[in-house]
């Protein structure tokens, strides 16, 4: 009678059994047949050996090993949303992606969803093998993801020859160092930021970056500024910060041009004006000024005389043909044409305005506008105070020896030349008051206060005033702090949810949900719903730096619409 094999006996004999054979056989991965059950028993390379329970015949098997490899660009921009990836095994079974940089990127199937942020993004690619294949050996890979590199590079339109250097201070989005370089030979000259002024003429400099390790190179950004000895066609560096008055000298295209802006004439009307409100206020707008005296810009309109006697709206006009807004100052800027005519609009007027805004026309030529009053060397001392008033949103007032009483015969009885007019002497109309839809001590724009917060400063429309850029953007320009924010054109019978998104180095980054209501730039902004049952997406946002940045309305989850915003001191 044949003796019982115990379990552990067979464990032991096929232990013993499997030593001799895989020390043999593993080179050889032929396979013996038996009958039978049999034990298996493994080893550390992958082979195994099966000793049938009878032991009688042994046979053997050894795992096949298997490769991962895969196709993956080594850098893309931040902007791209996702990438997509190849990778296999020679063993033809399914590879496992896992992000190890959960904060750049993720992956779903064959796909790197990227999150927006820069850096690396480390990929491990496994296999974990089956019966017929041991695990492969992970394989490491990572996807560079670049930030865009841009340049904010600022020139004035003007600089006096007689100021000598400029030092130029660009940034980039990257942070690393701007080469600059410049081939107006003879007109200006660069050693390392610092540009020195050489003769009168257009200087142009290039900036460029070339990028880092985590950002691409940054397109070239060419600016051009024009280097004068004495009189200027363009905006000259700005010496002091915060909301000013700019003033310009306008010829028609037609008219004979009398040097106004550099024989002292429109220094003097503004100087007298300015008197003429610190006599009446105690309170001054500050002048846009250079090291010199005031900064008044020359500029020679394609509009005859004709235009600007018999047309509504010239500053409309001259806002678009001068352009100061492609190039923006960093300073908030109230823009004044003192247009060398003799009226302006029509026989009876010497300036016009947009309420509110930030241009007007003031007539200052000689023969009428431009003469001398009882109390001022030209009329048009009282009157670009009077317009710049307007564009602050104070509308004309009943009291007829009133600065902002219009004038005109059909609205009462015009103040007697030999009096002097006054500015809301009894502070009831919009002096510490608003019965006239505006209380002017409580907003931003006076000499020493242009920074001060707690008073009011609001944004201005584009698409309200028509002084479009020449990219084509809606914007608004509206100053630093805090601003409520809202479209442009468009109004809903319904909106159930708003955001408000920025682009940030290329990418559209989230500031939140916002809100709805006909009036979304605040009531002193002469922008509503056409329907008051209508409503508009709206935000409030702090931004203390100044410069250009874009945005764009989310609404109902659909994006709406771009546009840009002037952020200025």
């Amino acid at each position: 009678m044949a003796k019982k094999w115990s379990a552990v006996f067979i464990w032991a004999l096929a232990l013993a059994i499997s030593s001799s054979v895989l020390e043999t056989a593993s080179a050889n991965a032929a396979i013996v047949k038996t009958g039978g059950p049999c034990l298996k028993v493994g080893s550390k390379s992958g082979t195994f050996v099966c000793v049938s329970l009878n032991s009688k015949l042994v046979w053997q098997l050894s795992k096949k090993t298997q490769v991962i490899t895969f196709i993956l660009p080594s850098q893309v921009s931040v902007t791209v949303q996702s990438v997509l990836f190849t990778a296999a095994s020679s063993s033809k079974l399914k590879v496992v992606s896992t992000s190890k940089s959960p904060e750049v990127c993720s992956t779903v199937g064959s796909k790197i969803i990227l999150t927006g942020q820069i850096g690396n993004c480390s990929l491990l690619f496994s296999q974990t093998g089956d019966g017929n294949y041991l695990a492969a050996s992970p394989v490491s890979a990572k996807l560079l993801v670049l930030g865009l590199n841009q340049i904010n590079f600022h020139l004035p339109g003007a600089l006096l020859l007689s100021q000598g250097t400029y030092l130029l201070d660009g940034t980039s989005w990257s942070g690393m160092p701007i080469t600059y370089k410049t081939s107006s030979n003879g007109i200006c000259s660069l050693l390392g930021n610092v540009l020195t002024l050489i003769s009168s003429g257009k200087c142009t400099v290039s900036a460029m970056q070339t990028g880092s390790d985590l950002y691409l190179a940054a397109t070239e950004v060419i600016r051009t500024v024009e280097i004068s000895a004495a009189r200027v066609t363009a905006d000259v560096a700005d010496i002091y910060s915060g909301y000013q008055i700019k003033p310009i000298y306008v010829v028609p295209s037609d008219g004979e041009d009398h040097s106004y802006d550099i024989n002292g004439v429109i220094a003097n009307v503004l100087s007298a004006g300015t008197q003429y409100l610190k006599e009446e206020l105690g309170l001054t707008f500050q002048i846009d000024s250079t090291s010199s005296g005031y900064d008044v810009t020359y500029f020679r309109s394609s509009k005859p005389t004709d235009y600007f006697l018999n047309n509504t709206g010239a500053y409309t006009e001259l806002m678009k043909e001068i352009g100061f807004l492609d190039t923006p100052s960093l300073n908030r800027k109230d823009f004044v044409f003192f247009v060398d005519t003799k009226t302006i609009v029509g026989p009876n007027y010497c300036g016009e305005a947009s309420m509110p805004g930030n241009s007007a026309v003031v007539a200052i030529g000689l023969e009428e506008c431009g003469k001398k009053t009882p109390f001022f060397d030209n009329y048009a001392s009282q009157t670009w105070v009077h317009e710049v008033l307007h564009n602050l949103g104070v509308p004309h007032v009943p009291a007829s020896c009133d600065l902002m009483f219009s004038g005109q015969s059909a609205d009462g009885v015009p103040c007697p030349s030999t009096q002097r007019l006054t500015i809301d002497i009894n502070r009831t109309m919009y002096v510490g008051a608003n019965v006239s839809g505006q209380d002017i001590l409580k907003l931003r724009v006076w000499n020493s206060y242009t920074d001060n917060q707690d008073l009011f400063a609001d944004c201005w429309l584009s698409t309200v005033n028509g002084v479009p850029r020449s990219d084509g953007y809606k914007y608004a320009v509206c100053p630093t702090g805090t601003s409520a924010i809202g479209p442009f054109s468009y109004c809903w019978k319904k909106i159930n949810s708003v955001a408000l998104e920025e682009q940030v180095n290329g990418v559209w980054t989230s500031l939140g949900t916002g809100n709805f209501w006909n009036t979304p730039w605040g009531l002193r902004v002469n922008w509503q719903c056409d329907d008051p049952a209508n409503v508009a997406p709206w935000k409030s946002i702090t931004v203390t730096t100044p410069g250009l940045r874009h945005y764009r309305w989310i609404v109902d989850g659909t994006v709406a619409e771009e546009f840009n915003v002037i952020w200025q001191n």
